[in-house]
């Protein structure tokens, strides 16, 4: 899955999302989130939803 969310998307339509996915051969679906400034938070919101991002701890 490729989730591209941004406060400012260069355009509507064709979503950025799908040519990020063909460029870097990712499988399964890709969408762009565009809801301004909380965009990024959103966006792991619905990647955790889908079970796609997962909370992993750096050791430092």
């Amino acid at each position: 899955m490729v989730l591209c969310a941004s406060a400012n998307m260069q355009r509507a339509c064709p979503a950025m999302a799908v040519e990020i996915q063909q460029a870097i051969s990712a499988g399964g679906y890709g969408f762009d989130m565009n809801v301004a400034c909380s965009s990024a938070t959103f966006a792991m919101g619905a990647g955790r939803e889908r079970g796609e991002v997962r909370h992993r701890q750096n050791a430092c």
